[in-house]
Parts: C-alpha cells; structure tokens; sequence
C-alpha cells in the first residue's frame, strides 16, 4: 500500500526522496482518482512507499471548449514526489 501525503511537513517521520512522478491523460478519459491511482502504482514499482502531492492541474471550462473545438484533448497533469517513509518507531 502506498500512502498519500498533501505535504512533506505530514510524512511522520524520516523519509528518502525516491523519483519525481509525472502523470497526464486527456481529461475527458481520466480524472482526479485515476491520476492518483497512476501515482501510487508507479511509486510502488520504484520501491516508494508514499507519495507528497504536488498538484493535480485539470483543464479549465474555456480549455475543455477551446479543445474540442479543433479536436484535441485537453490534459489533466499530475505530480507528486515517490518517497520511502521509514516506520515511526512507538515509545512504550
């Protein structure tokens, strides 16, 4: 399982930058979810066990027209940082 984090200040603990992600798709096809979803499972193959969002850039209403007009898709573009967070160690 790979967590998710919105900022690196919510890691708990010490953590090991492993690979900047980069994530894209035309909008009409993808959305929030599956940018994520594509995040994390990439993360997972390099060895990360988190990932810091970011951010997650979709097409705006007068991009999503401007495209369709001439027949191309607008993008949804992601990024995040792949992290490997070492367990928090709990005081008894």
């Amino acid at each position: 399982m790979v967590a998710v984090y919105r900022t690196a200040e919510q890691v708990p603990g010490k953590f090991d930058e492993v690979a900047l992600l980069n994530s894209k798709g035309m909008s009409g096809w993808t959305n929030e979810a599956g940018t994520l979803k594509s995040m994390r499972k990439e993360a997972g193959k390099l060895g990360a066990n988190a990932v810091v969002l970011d951010a997650i850039i979709k097409p705006n209403a007068v991009t999503k027209v401007a495209a369709a007009l001439v027949g191309v898709g607008a993008e949804r573009k992601g990024k995040a940082l792949a992290i490997y967070a070492y367990p928090v160690e709990k005081k008894p």
